[in-house]
C-alpha cells in the first residue's frame, strides 16, 4: 500500500541534505521525493516502511515522524471518461431545442398547411 509519509528534519548544511537524499533513494518502492527546506520537511510517497525511513535517516540527522497517510491516487480515467459530450447536463438542453423546432414548424404542420 502506497503511502505518504511527512518528516520533519534538522539540517544545519547541504551536507547532510545530500546524504538524506542519498538515504532515502536508496529505499525501494518509493515513488516521489520532495523537501521543503524553509520548512524542515521531507516529503516521501510510496510503498514504504515508515519506521524503518525514520530509523535510517535519525542516523544521519535528527528526524521526527510529522505524518503517515495513505498516498492519493490521481483519477485520470474518470475525467476522460466524461468528456463534454457526454455529460447528462448537455442533453436535456439538446432535447429542448429539438423540441422547440417541431412545434415551431415540424413536418406536420408543414403537411397540413399544404392541403
Amino acid at each position: 500500500m502506497k503511502l505518504k509519509v511527512v518528516m520533519i528534519l534538522q539540517l544545519h548544511d547541504e551536507k547532510q541534505k545530500k546524504k538524506v537524499m542519498q538515504t532515502v533513494t536508496s529505499f525501494d518502492g518509493i515513488d516521489r521525493i520532495s523537501m521543503d527546506m524553509k520548512e524542515m520537511k521531507l516529503k516521501v510517497v510510496g510503498d514504504v516502511d515508515p519506521i524503518d525511513l525514520v530509523n535510517q535517516l535519525r542516523n544521519l540527522c535528527h528526524a521526527d515522524l510529522l505524518s503517515v497517510a495513505p498516498a492519493m491516487e490521481e483519477k485520470n480515467d474518470k475525467t476522460n471518461e466524461e468528456s463534454p459530450e457526454n455529460t447528462p447536463e448537455d442533453r436535456p438542453e439538446e432535447e429542448e431545442e429539438s423540441g422547440a423546432e417541431e412545434e415551431a414548424g415540424g413536418p406536420e404542420k408543414d403537411a397540413a398547411l399544404v392541403k
